[in-house]
């Protein structure tokens, strides 16, 4: 059962962890883009960060979506 919140920041914390989330998404969607570029093309530059930055990104994503959990599932 959720109780009402009683004021402060508690609620904005939220949001801009979940706006983070979604730019970490997009972020990823970019990358992984740029790393299938580099295997169109040849680019082994782009492969290996593109990776990288997709894992970064992916794992930013969860870590920040968990912190907000309740543990309710």
């Amino acid at each position: 059962m959720r109780t009402a919140r009683s004021g402060g920041h508690h609620g904005a914390r939220h949001v801009s962890d979940r706006v983070l989330s979604v730019i970490c998404v997009f972020f990823a969607l970019g990358a992984l883009a740029w790393a299938l570029h580099g295997l169109i093309f040849d680019d082994v530059f782009a492969i290996h960060f593109g990776v990288v930055i997709v894992m970064a990104s992916i794992t930013t994503v969860v870590a920040l979506l968990n912190s907000q959990s309740d543990g309710d599932s």
